[in-house]
């Protein structure tokens, strides 16, 4: 299914903003605490939060490890066809055809 936007979680934001707009031309829109950022383009109010909220250890690589693991995401000018994020989270880029 199509999703209108995820929550991620990090543990540092300061780099999440340059990572998300180098790799998803994305940018902070008006909502932005010391906690957490909404990103967006195109005026819209948010397609991804990132959050510090109980975000106080890296993300552990693991089989047995719970969470989300790949996200799917469709942006047309991307030249990657996939990424790691900063937080160890998967992205593949223009996977799905969107109709």
């Amino acid at each position: 299914s199509i999703i209108g936007y995820i929550n991620l979680k990090t543990i540092e934001l300061k780099r999440i903003k340059l990572y998300y707009k180098r790799f998803f031309g994305l940018e902070p829109s008006a909502l932005e605490t010391n906690h957490s950022v909404y990103l967006s383009s195109n005026g819209y109010h948010q397609h991804i939060v990132v959050n510090t909220w109980y975000s106080s250890i890296k993300r552990i690589e693991n089989e047995r490890t719970y969470g989300l693991a790949c996200v799917d995401y469709h942006y047309p000018e991307s030249t990657h066809k996939r990424l790691t994020g900063p937080d160890g989270i998967q992205f593949r880029f223009n996977f799905y055809k969107v109709i």
